[in-house]
């Protein structure tokens, strides 16, 4: 038996919305694709059992349940677990989930054909694969609505959060081939907007008082190209904790090998929005700030 594992976080932006003011049904199948990606190579390194039998997987069909409305500024994570195996096809289920409340807010239950790219048809999973899926299945019925989970993927050292997961799209890729430098920046900023809520700080809070947290500098290095198809997992902490700000460091790795494929470390102040200027944090921020520090040398 498996547990819910972790395949995507996300925030809701402004340009997610709708007229009504929360996140647009194409938005959820967007970030529920995300997840899709993902769950083959986090859930029983099944991706690697597909490509060593020489097939892989189609989507067939998927149902989308939305039940809670997300307003700009939610900060969701998506969980999923494999629910039902057929004689070639797979059914997995992902939950999404308020990251800072836990409230369900969506579910998609998408069914995978295995596929042999040889004679482009649906093919019998082989023995050996559905033997491992087998010990993977979870009957919702046990658990309808699991909680959130707080991380998910290998187990990292010290305070670092596995803090988002993707894929490199072709149509990120420049004309070299490789991901695009601005879309690095992209996946960590995704990162860091998680980063916060999983340190354990009451972002909803800092909200409410009318306090953000602003970038006001990022260092971005890259290491290693990533071509498309590559999946890839950002691994989070924070480097410095001052007065009024933090400096939040993050690693890209590719989920294959685990090489380290680019690093950003970036300067974040807290910032009173009336008055458009920094103040310190509070006790409690800076604690959980402090109770999350990493060595960015260190590995």
């Amino acid at each position: 038996m498996s547990t819910w594992t972790e395949t995507h976080r996300g925030l809701v932006f402004p340009w997610n919305c709708d007229n009504y003011g929360h996140m647009n049904v194409r938005f959820y199948w967007d970030h529920f694709d995300d997840s899709a990606f993902q769950i083959w190579s986090v859930i029983g390194s099944l991706s690697q059992m597909l490509h060593e039998s020489g097939i892989h997987a189609v989507t067939g069909r998927n149902t989308i349940e939305y039940l809670s409305e997300m307003p700009s500024g939610t900060l969701f994570v998506i969980t999923a677990a494999i629910t039902r195996m057929g004689n070639r096809s797979v059914t997995f289920t992902h939950r999404m989930h308020n990251s800072e409340t836990g409230e369900l807010c969506a579910t998609m239950t998408g069914t995978e054909v295995i596929f042999d790219p040889n004679t482009r048809r649906s093919t019998d999973i082989p023995p050996g694969v559905r033997a491992r899926i087998n010990e993977l299945i979870i009957d919702t019925k046990d658990d309808p609505h699991p909680p959130a989970a707080q991380s998910g993927g290998a187990p990292v050292s010290g305070r670092w959060h596995d803090t988002h997961r993707s894929l490199v799209f072709p149509w990120r890729c420049d004309h070299f081939g490789h991901m695009n430098a601005r879309w690095y920046a992209h996946h960590f900023d995704d990162g860091g907007f998680h980063l916060y809520s999983m340190a354990g700080v009451d972002v909803a809070d800092l909200h409410a008082r009318n306090i953000a947290l602003v970038t006001v500098q990022s260092d971005l290095r890259y290491v290693r190209e990533m071509v498309a198809g590559t999946l890839f997992v950002v691994r989070s902490g924070f480097s410095h904790v001052g007065t009024k700000s933090t400096k939040h460091f993050h690693r890209l790795f590719n989920v294959a090998n685990n090489e380290l494929c680019a690093t950003m470390e970036s300067v974040d102040v807290a910032f009173d929005m009336e008055t458009r200027k920094a103040v310190p944090f509070s006790d409690n921020v800076r604690t959980s700030l402090l109770d999350n520090m990493i060595d960015p040398t260190l590995d």
